[in-house]
C-alpha cells in the first residue's frame, strides 16, 4: 500500500480512516528520525491489515499478518517527543488510535501507560499536511495520491 495525502480540508471520517490504518501498529523508538533540512520526520512501523470493520467496535485487525510500513510527514514547523520508555535500541510500543490528524496537528501515542502516564508520544505541528504512508513489504507501489 502507498498512501499520500497533501492539503488542508480534508473530513473526519477520512481522517479518521488514516489512523485506522496505523491503529494497533508497532512504532520502533530507534526508527524516529527528523531531517532538519527537509523538515520530514520519518516513523518505521509494523502495521495489520484491516480484516472488516465492526458496527459499534471499531475495526478488526488481522494480527497474525505483520506489515513492514513507514510514515513520512512533511512541512514539519516542530515536534515534541515525550519518551518515557527505556533507550534500548529493541524499544517499541504499540499506537492508541494510530496517527491522529487535528488540523495542523498530528499525534502518535503509546497504548502503553507506567502509573497512568503514556509511555511514549510524539506531537507533531506542520504547515500543511503531506504525510505519506508506504508499505515497505512490497516491491512495486500503486501511487494513490489524495490532493
Amino acid at each position: 500500500m502507498y498512501l499520500r495525502i497533501k492539503g488542508n480540508e480534508f473530513t473526519t471520517p477520512f481522517l479518521h480512516e488514516v489512523a485506522a490504518l496505523t491503529d494497533h501498529a508497532c512504532l520502533y523508538v530507534r526508527n524516529v528520525h527528523y531531517e532538519e533540512s527537509n523538515r520530514m520526520l520519518t516513523f518505521s512501523i509494523q502495521r495489520f491489515p484491516i480484516r472488516k470493520q465492526r458496527i459499534f467496535q471499531g475495526y478488526d485487525y488481522d494480527m497474525t499478518c505483520p506489515i513492514d510500513a513507514s510514515i513520512i510527514i512533511r512541512n514539519v514547523i516542530q515536534y515534541n517527543v515525550d519518551n518515557h520508555i527505556s533507550d534500548s535500541p529493541d524499544a517499541e510500543v504499540t499506537l492508541l488510535f494510530g496517527l491522529t490528524v487535528k488540523g495542523n496537528q498530528l499525534c502518535l501515542s503509546s497504548a502503553e501507560e507506567s502509573s497512568g502516564v503514556t509511555e511514549y508520544m510524539v506531537i507533531i505541528e506542520v504547515s500543511e499536511l503531506d504525510l505519506e504512508i508506504r508499505d515497505t513489504t512490497e516491491e512495486n507501489h500503486e501511487n494513490k495520491n489524495i490532493t
